[in-house]
């Protein structure tokens, strides 16, 4: 709940701001989280186009690879990813990035790696 106050608040200042006429600029991390997978697709598509309509301009970082897979979000949508790998050391395994931006969805995945890794 915590977390569809906060995107109604955010759609609710891009509102005010298309409004007046002023730029809107949003950020979303992993929103929806703890929702199931279809249910939060759905949901924060609706979402994305309520804020494409307004005029704002944003990012929104996910794991879900498919999000941006219909046509009219995909029009709209620019994917890029980190590169990412696993170091080992003593302390044990860590996800290193680079924190550089590359064009298209990420390729590469950790989550096998890891779980062989911790022996699971």
């Amino acid at each position: 709940m915590a977390g569809l106050l906060r995107l109604k608040a955010l759609l609710g200042s891009a509102r005010v701001a298309g409004e007046k006429g002023d730029g809107f600029v949003f950020l979303l991390d992993e929103p929806l989280q703890g929702t199931n997978p279809a249910e939060r697709q759905l949901a924060i598509r609706r979402i994305l186009r309520s804020l494409v309509a307004l005029n704002a301009s944003g990012a929104i970082t996910s794991h879900d690879l498919a999000l941006a897979d219909t046509e009219d979000l995909s029009r709209v949508a620019v994917p890029v990813h980190f590169q990412g790998r696993v170091d080992l050391s003593a302390e044990g395994p860590t996800l290193v990035f680079d924190h550089r931006l590359r064009p298209g969805l990420c390729s590469s995945t950790n989550a096998i790696q890891l779980l062989d890794i911790m022996g699971l």
